[in-house]
């Protein structure tokens, strides 16, 4: 303890006293924490990041694993409908895709991106809307009036924040949609570098997701995201949706789905980008770990010859 004492006394001594020193060991230091930090952030960001959703370390995301190790984050909407029957271990399960539509009428619209969710979209993640409500289950039947959720960002952009905007009509395409509700200005949908606009049912999303893709089993286009029960841990989903997953591929065969299903948690960067990133970040920590390592190695080094100097 005498020892590290005198040495501190030492290094603050031959800081004042050596302009040199202080600014070496300042820039070697800073550069070393600076570089570290940067990528802990991006990793964070990467990596971590979740979903705006209420207690999101309860979400996770349902994966096709292929022989090479790649995931398939895409199941046909038979399939997401009978992993949501069939399952003991999820309280919701949700289903979304994306689709680049018109909004607005012909004379004042602008190209943006949507999301087409299932009824238990906003209820299943626990977003409640900022104005107005979010989709109720009669919403979501096909059959029923169309109706939309708006981004904040779009009700600002396109629709000057007006509060009547609520109950009013929009334009989607071809489609007509009351807008029921405006989400927070926080909430920007379920996936990674992507500025959703709105939202609208599944069952009311007409021919935004091409034809006949119902009854199509072979038509992989819906991502998954399951919220666990309270007390279910993710092994123990994982081992209810193996099961399910067998059963599928026993009783349609034809249809490629992969060599297993995967859960992983609903982090915004997802699959293969995921796995990606998580290699790349590992490879890069280890860099600006030996940065920082050969900083203080440097500096005591330097601290040891001016000393014995």
């Amino acid at each position: 303890m005498d020892t590290i004492w005198q040495d501190l006394k030492f290094g603050v001594r031959l800081m004042f006293k050596d302009r040199g020193f202080l600014i070496v060991a300042v820039l070697s230091l800073g550069l070393g924490i600076g570089v570290n930090t940067s990528v802990f952030s991006l990793a964070n960001g990467l990596l971590f990041k979740t979903i705006a959703a209420k207690q999101p370390e309860q979400l996770v995301r349902l994966y096709s694993a292929e022989k090479d190790g790649s995931l398939t984050g895409q199941v046909s909407y038979p399939d997401y409908v009978d992993y949501g029957n069939g399952n003991q271990v999820f309280s919701d399960l949700i289903a979304v895709s994306q689709a680049s539509v018109v909004l607005g009428e012909p004379q004042n619209n602008q190209q943006v991106l949507i999301e087409v969710v299932s009824g238990n979209f906003f209820s299943g993640l626990g977003v409640p809307a900022s104005r107005g409500r979010t989709f109720l289950p009669a919403d979501a039947e096909s059959g029923e009036a169309p109706v939309a959720v708006l981004s904040d960002r779009v009700w600002h952009s396109q629709f000057g924040a007006a509060p009547e905007i609520v109950g009013q009509s929009v334009r989607i395409n071809s489609r007509v949609f009351t807008v029921i509700g405006i989400a927070g200005k926080d909430f920007n949908g379920t996936f990674s570098g992507a500025q959703v606009d709105a939202w609208v049912p599944l069952l009311q999303s007409g021919d935004m997701l091409g034809p006949a893709w119902r009854g199509a089993r072979e038509r992989a286009f819906l991502r998954l995201i399951g919220r666990l029960k309270p007390g279910i841990t993710l092994g123990q989903a994982q081992t209810n949706l193996n099961g399910l997953f067998a059963q599928l591929k026993e009783s349609y065969p034809q249809i490629s789905r992969g060599v297993s299903v995967q859960l992983q948690p609903a982090t915004l960067l997802q699959g293969n980008l995921r796995q990606s990133a998580q290699v790349f970040l590992i490879a890069a920590l280890a860099m600006v770990s030996l940065v920082l390592l050969i900083a203080c190695v440097n500096l005591a080094n330097f601290t040891v010859g001016t000393r014995d100097s």
